[in-house]
């Protein structure tokens, strides 16, 4: 049988914006032609990311965050909740679902590293360890045709930032998929030279594939409005039980309690 044969392509995203990347990879996924392969690049400024089935007010705190002025966002991955930040390097790969396996972005991942002299080993989960400790989550995506694998390099992420963020209220039933807590390292404390920019750039170079011009997408500004509004990044969360101040069981159905979103003041 002949090998099937794909067209490759690089793209490197400039903007920091965390939601207009994850808008353009969303994009990029759904509009795959058959025998393309796409390797993508792309870092954000700060902002929390959370699975395609996370309870973000378990995970996270939402109230916090908006005070901050942290963006809190969903993919449509998999996975557990993730922090970004200029000093993170978010990482993916896309194409047909019968070429993919996990070689081909691991593969890329440790030839990059082992340019700067480092190894890491793989959990069961398909975490990127270095002596136990965890530098990078990955996370998937597939359709009937087509698969995504992303993941994050924490090169010198605010990693106690990270630590401020996660965790939220307790729930007594949730059908969200909750994160696995990890030990996290950045790269940096492996080897003091490394930077966001050299890693980014022998990503791409380890690839040999000349960056192509992104393609404009005519749905890009009904999807970033639909990604960045509450019915998406509260409204999906799974069907969840809370304890209120006032010890009443409450159910809360598509993010909401009756019509209004639920607030994580009300509970213990």
């Amino acid at each position: 049988m002949a090998a099937f044969s794909t067209t490759k392509y690089l793209y490197f995203l400039p903007d920091h914006d965390p939601l207009t990347n994850l808008v353009l990879e969303e994009l990029l996924f759904e509009n795959l032609k058959p025998g393309q392969e796409i390797y993508l690049v792309y870092i954000n400024s700060p902002c929390v990311v959370i699975g395609r089935h996370q309870n973000p007010w378990k995970e996270t705190k939402p109230a916090l965050l908006q005070k901050r002025g942290i963006p809190l966002l969903r993919r449509i991955s998999g996975g557990g909740t993730v922090w970004h930040d200029l000093g993170n390097i978010n990482f993916c790969w896309m194409g047909p679902k019968h070429v993919y396996h996990r070689d081909v972005v691991d593969g890329w991942v440790r030839l990059t590293l082992a340019s700067f002299g480092l190894s890491f080993d793989i959990s069961n989960k398909g975490d990127y360890l270095y002596k136990g400790a965890k530098f990078s989550g990955n996370a998937f995506a597939f359709r009937s045709d087509r698969a995504m694998h992303h993941g994050t390099l924490l090169v010198s992420s605010h990693i106690q930032t990270l630590e401020e963020f996660m965790g939220g209220i307790q729930i007594v039933h949730s059908l969200g998929v909750p994160s696995r807590p990890a030990v996290v390292m950045n790269l940096v404390e492996i080897n003091s030279r490394l930077d966001v920019g050299s890693l980014a750039a022998a990503l791409i170079d380890q690839l040999g594939i000349r960056p192509s011009p992104l393609p404009q997408f005519d749905d890009f500004a009904e999807l970033f409005r639909a990604r960045g509004g509450r019915e998406w990044i509260l409204g999906q969360t799974p069907r969840f039980h809370v304890v209120t101040k006032n010890h009443r069981i409450i159910e809360v159905i598509h993010g909401k309690i009756d019509e209004d979103y639920f607030s994580e003041e009300i509970v213990l």
